[in-house]
């Protein structure tokens, strides 16, 4: 116990640690069966190039506590980042965000297996300004439900419809819960529409000029309670199925998925692949 708290006061002792963070090495991954997608380990928010659009997630812009940004009314709503700017982890922060079970404005790292709140969300981000035009879509999010709620799995979520659904209500969108596995398969399909809407959406933002028609995407609910690997199967999946789709042949040029961490990274290229065996 002793060495875990050790190793986070190291981390979080001084702004000089932050200061001294360099640079990830970039590595790319493109299966030939799908030339436009691209996977890259990157920081997709300072990227020496970047896609001419990209996407990142609302309900983590939210926790981060950018501001003047109110909430979308729903999942899979978009929205452009008026000023441009973005909240980011320092790299602490990005390491070991995971926001599963915190339901208020505060956030937690698990390290080693062990959970530490941070209530001073504020010391740990900051202002990144992008050089390329930003979306904002409203990604699911998943909290940890109370034994009485979900006796067989921890897991709660609530949304107040998603975007396709929108149309089946009047004024008032209700807000519906779920509980242990159908809380995740919920989330699941909701996380498809977001990357379902911003990829039908976003053509109808290229300009002419664009030579080539580029879209990044962030990684979507990573950190907001969903494992990394079924973030990361919906992600390649939803991609793969739009580009295979006939009716949006030639659309994009070029589809950038960018991930953080090598773990990600690897967990995307597994699913390229899978994809490509399915495809044949």
């Amino acid at each position: 116990m002793k060495k875990i708290i050790f190793s986070i006061a190291f981390m979080f002792n001084g702004n000089g640690i932050y200061g001294m963070e360099t640079v990830p090495t970039v590595k790319v991954f493109r299966h030939k069966k799908f030339p436009q997608i691209t996977v890259f380990q990157d920081d997709i928010y300072r990227r020496t190039k970047n896609a001419d659009i990209t996407v990142v997630g609302e309900s983590e812009q939210i926790k981060l506590k950018k501001p003047g940004l109110v909430a979308s009314p729903c999942v899979g709503c978009m929205s452009f980042s008026i000023d441009n700017c973005i909240m980011r982890r320092n790299k602490v922060f990005a390491r070991y965000f995971d926001s599963y079970g915190l339901d208020d404005d505060s956030a937690t790292i698990i390290v080693d297996g062990q959970q530490f709140v941070i209530k001073d969300v504020d010391s740990h981000t900051e202002h990144i300004k992008m050089d390329n035009k930003l979306i904002l879509v409203r990604e699911p999010q998943l909290f940890r439900a109370s034994s009485a709620e979900s006796p067989d799995l921890p897991y709660m979520y609530r949304k107040t419809a998603s975007r396709p659904e929108i149309k089946r209500y009047s004024s008032t969108l209700p807000t519906i819960k779920y509980t242990g596995y159908k809380a995740i398969e919920e989330m699941l399909n909701d996380l498809a529409i977001c990357y379902d809407t911003a990829l039908d959406y976003v053509p109808y933002l290229f300009d002419k000029k664009f030579e080539i028609k580029s879209i990044a995407f962030s990684q979507l609910s990573r950190g907001l309670g969903l494992p990394a690997y079924r973030g990361a199967q919906v992600a390649v999946q939803s991609v793969v199925n739009f580009i295979t789709d006939e009716k949006y042949e030639g659309i994009y040029d070029s589809i950038e998925l960018v991930v953080g961490q090598s773990e990600d990274f690897d967990l995307y290229k597994m699913f390229l692949n899978e994809c490509a065996i399915a495809k044949k």
